[in-house]
């Protein structure tokens, strides 16, 4: 279980707004059920991978911004950081559309995770026993695209990663591909993906490790 011990303050750096945000004394990542696309709960921290829209619009991430000691802040102010939109995010890639840097990389992986909600809840849900489709828009499909591509150029590549891009844009011969190339001390994930990938299924679905 995660703890908190009150708040940290910090100043954006594109408009200077302030801001207050949880500080946690310590952080629980446990789970019983993973999501293969990494995602979570609509609009949690897990989809959005702490992408925030600031009052001025702009987005931003809250390690690169400009931290305050608690003495020269304005404590009664008690505005959060929100987490970004889809509008917001789709407005941010708009105007950075060719740039290459980590922060468009970090909301274009936010923006698939996000745009999977609808089917996540959808699957979840299913209470009246209909079918789940799982339906990419060339936007979506595009994005996925643009994230491959910034996933390969990383340091560290994330071949599960990977394999879920191509896998939900029905590559599966390029998902199979990446799925072999996932660590061999992380073999139930591979499996997880050459599994899915074996029957032809596209969408993110669950696991658990």
């Amino acid at each position: 279980m995660s703890k908190i011990s009150g708040y940290k303050y910090i100043r954006t750096v594109c408009c200077g707004t302030q801001y207050r945000h949880l500080n946690f004394s310590s952080i629980s990542f446990q789970q019983d059920v993973y999501w293969t696309d990494g995602g979570g709960l609509r609009n949690s921290s897990l989809s959005t991978y702490g992408v925030k829209v600031c009052n001025c619009g702009e987005i931003f991430r809250i390690p690169e911004q400009i931290k305050l000691p608690i003495e020269i802040c304005d404590t009664t102010n008690e505005n959060t950081p929100q987490n970004a939109s889809l509008d917001d995010m789709m407005r941010f890639l708009l105007k950075n559309e060719e740039a290459n840097t980590d922060l468009v990389e970090l909301v274009r992986r936010s923006m698939w995770r996000v745009r999977n909600d609808d089917f996540r809840e959808a699957y979840i849900d299913k209470s009246n026993g209909e079918e789940v489709k799982f339906e990419l828009d060339e936007y979506a499909k595009e994005n996925i695209r643009k994230l491959i591509e910034f996933s390969l150029k990383s340091r560290y590549v994330n071949y599960f990663e990977i394999a879920e891009l191509h896998r939900e844009l029905g590559n599966f011969q390029e998902a199979r591909e990446a799925a072999s190339r996932i660590d061999a001390n992380d073999a139930s994930l591979r499996k997880v993906q050459l599994e899915l990938i074996e029957k032809n299924i596209q969408q993110p679905t669950t696991y658990t490790p």
